[in-house]
C-alpha cells in the first residue's frame, strides 16, 4: 500500500501543508513486516552487477525521484528491477526536508524486493545522530 503511493517519480509533489499522508499503523506495519528480512541477512552483503547505487540521500526525497525518473525506477511494471539490483548506501535521514518519506520509500522498496534491494546503514541511522539532527521530529504529528 505504501509502495505505490511514494514511488512516483514523474508525478510526486510535496505535500503543501508539511503532513505525512501514510497512517501510523501502516507505517509500523511496514517496520514490522521488514525487520524480518533484516535479520535474516548476512552482515555482510553479496552484491553483483549490474547494480545501481545511490548514497547519502539525507532526506531528499525529491531528488530520489528525480533520479528515478532519469534513470530508471527500481518497480517491475514500470522499471528495471528485474535486471538490475539497486543499493543504498547509509545516510537516508536528516538535513533533507522529507526524510519520512525517504526511510518509508526505502523500506517500502525492501519489502518489496528484498534479494534486489540492499540498505546500508550510515551514521545518520544511529540514533544518537539523527536524534541530534531531527528525524525524530519528522515522525511526530504536527
Amino acid at each position: 500500500r505504501i509502495l505505490p503511493f511514494l514511488l512516483r517519480p514523474a508525478d510526486w509533489t510535496p505535500p503543501s501543508d508539511r503532513t505525512f499522508p501514510i497512517a501510523a499503523e501502516d507505517i509500523l506495519a511496514l517496520c514490522d513486516g521488514v525487520q524480518p528480512i533484516f535479520e535474516s541477512e548476512p552482515t555482510l552483503l553479496q552484491l553483483s552487477a549490474p547494480l545501481k547505487i545511490f548514497g547519502d540521500l539525507h532526506g531528499q526525497y525529491a531528488d530520489l525521484m528525480r533520479l528515478f525518473d532519469q534513470f530508471g525506477v527500481p518497480s517491475k511494471d514500470k522499471g528495471d528491477i528485474n535486471m538490475v539490483d539497486y543499493l543504498f548506501l547509509g545516510d537516508f535521514v536528516d538535513r533533507g526536508a522529507h526524510s519520512l518519506e525517504t526511510v518509508m520509500l526505502l523500506l517500502a522498496l525492501k519489502k518489496a524486493y528484498p534479494r534486489q534491494v540492499a540498505l546500508v546503514r550510515g551514521n545518520h541511522e544511529a540514533p544518537e545522530v539523527n536524534a541530534r539532527d531531527g528525524f525524530p521530529h519528522s515522525c511526530r504529528k504536527p
